[in-house]
């Protein structure tokens, strides 16, 4: 049952769902398409900060009838216990509440979690991903030739020149990314903030933007780089770390490098332990490949160790250092969003916490690869 309460539209009674998801990124997208897979009748309810979804998302959403709100935050939750019963998002027109069996946190900054009051920590023992703002660059002329190496050098001569270009422009290198259009995105505006305040990400952003127009000034130096210009910076800083859950496991550095094998395992990870730390000069990257060229996840780095029906999936899953370095991005992100889905949407129809095996079941017969001697073998031509 429904109780009614009084919101600023009216005084509607809150919505219901079996399933909330919170975050509109690959995990979130993710989460939404498995928690479907599990449940064909399950009710699901997608909230997303306001980033336009690609043509092809919205074409998914609608394909598996998931409720979609862009442009709405959310700005509170109610516990029972053990439990999360409902949430607060803001809209325009106000606030107003929505229940559900079971909830994910894919927003990335554990969010969700956090206004529930799950256990959750910032970082992992005071050491935080540094984050960068993606910038596009074009105007390159055919005598250009771009490379990763190519800037490095030209910056590292031109703070040589200039020490002083140090203190704004801190990284090197970066890597470079060609686009279809011929323009270049690269990663090199970076900064060291706190993802939980305003005014940090304020003060990153404002640097970031600085530091891409110094980087543009030294690159327009290179031959056919002359007309560089910067086409566009990101709407905002790639956040690589920010809030993670307190799970009922921790996945650890020593997990990928011994290729552990767990009986829960929910997805692979192919992705190196890529972590950007402030304490390097130049806040070079750090990037090891995971020696067996794939790693497991267990399900029970997605449980929160003390909301029975909270999930996460993304940047939020429970990792060390390291390994949280190498869970967070976007494909591994798609992965375990599936299986965070897959696992809050059994919830949801037991309220209880379904078998591995049952979630595994699932994930397999909607095409995951949870076994690593199963991937396809990627072949170069």
């Amino acid at each position: 049952m429904i109780n009614s309460m009084t919101s600023t539209d009216g005084g509607e009674k809150p919505q219901s769902y079996d399933v909330v998801i919170v975050g509109g990124g690959s995990a979130g997208i993710a989460a939404a398409v498995g928690a479907r897979q599990a449940d064909a009748s399950a009710r699901i309810l997608l909230v997303f900060e306001p980033e336009s979804l690609k043509l092809v998302l919205d074409d998914m959403m609608y394909e598996h009838q998931i409720d979609v709100l862009l442009h709405s935050t959310v700005v509170g939750a109610e516990r029972l216990g053990s439990v999360i019963s409902s949430i607060e998002i803001q809209e325009r027109i106000g606030r107003r509440r929505i229940l559900a069996n079971a909830f994910v946190d894919c927003s990335g900054d554990g969010d969700l979690a956090f206004w529930a009051s799950a256990s959750t920590r910032y970082g992992n023992h005071g050491i935080v991903n540094l984050g960068s703002l993606a910038t596009r660059f074009g105007g390159f002329s055919a005598e250009a030739k771009p490379t990763a190496v190519l800037w490095g050098q030209a910056i590292t001569q031109a703070k040589k020149k200039s020490p002083e270009l140090q203190d704004l422009c801190k990284k090197n290198s970066s890597v470079l990314l060609k686009m279809p259009s011929g323009d270049i995105m690269t990663f090199l505006a970076s900064a060291s903030y706190d993802a939980r305040y305003s005014a940090s990400i304020t003060s990153a952003e404002a640097s970031g933007r600085k530091q891409a127009q110094k980087y543009l000034e030294i690159l327009k130096k290179l031959p056919g780089h002359e007309n560089m210009y910067l086409v566009s910076s990101g709407p905002n800083f790639g956040t690589r770390e920010s809030r993670h859950i307190n799970a009922t496991y921790q996945l650890k550095e020593d997990d990928i490098m011994k290729n552990t094998s767990f009986d829960d395992t929910i997805a692979i990870g192919a992705w190196g332990m890529e972590f950007h730390q402030e304490s390097h000069e130049f806040w070079e990257s750090t990037f090891i490949y995971p020696p067996a060229r794939s790693f497991e996840i267990p399900l029970r780095c997605l449980q929160s160790i003390d909301t029975d029906n909270l999930y996460v999936g993304g940047r939020c899953v429970d990792g060390d250092q390291y390994a949280a370095s190498a869970v967070r991005v976007m494909g591994t992100g798609l992965a375990t969003g599936q299986a965070a889905g897959t696992a809050a949407s059994m919830y949801s129809r037991s309220r209880s916490r379904a078998q591995a095996g049952k979630v595994q079941a699932c994930l397999i017969a909607n095409g995951a690869f949870i076994d690593s001697r199963s991937l396809p073998v990627a072949v170069f031509v």
